[in-house]
């Protein structure tokens, strides 16, 4: 931007209003270009502050997300009780589908999970296989989802049995 010289006051005064008037308009248009300017930049520095502002609340929701995404739709398992039957005897085993990944829990031969349930829960031995397997799952299903909850990775990598469901 271009600035005009100062004219001293009795230089001034020589001039014909004409002239005093251009150069009133214009050290008056110079000062409001010079106001527009720093209303720019402040502008310009609250932008920057509301910037750093919106990357902090980004950094703040991405670390409460890993803490919070367990309980979404795909953390939710889906539980099935399954009976494998091999050479004549049945085996008890709890299928865990979690965000794709299936993981098969042994839970123990026929007898062996009948004879627990029935210590703990006082069933009687010879319920069918449709009454044992809600019972299983109904026992189950909310540790499972907690063990998930907890430490889905943990749960993954961990070997687990009747005994630590129950």
């Amino acid at each position: 931007m271009k600035n005009f010289e100062y004219i001293d006051e009795i230089t001034f005064q020589k001039l014909s209003s004409e002239q005093q008037k251009e150069i009133l308009e214009y050290r008056s248009i110079n000062g409001l270009i010079k106001r527009k300017l720093n209303s720019i930049e402040r502008k310009r520095k609250q932008i920057k502050l509301k910037q750093d502002e919106v990357k902090q609340l980004k950094k703040e929701h991405t670390r409460l997300l890993k803490k919070v995404k367990v309980y979404s739709k795909s953390y939710n398992p889906i539980i099935s009780i399954v009976p494998n039957i091999k050479k004549g005897n049945i085996y008890w085993n709890c299928n865990v589908k979690v965000r794709g990944n299936l993981k098969s829990i042994y839970l123990g031969s026929d007898k062996l999970v009948r004879k627990y349930l029935q210590e703990q829960y006082s069933t009687r031995l010879n319920i069918s296989k449709t009454k044992l397997k809600k019972l299983i799952d109904f026992e189950v299903r909310d540790k499972i989802t907690d063990m998930i909850i907890d430490n889905y990775k943990k749960f993954q990598n961990t070997t687990l049995r009747l005994e630590d469901l129950v």
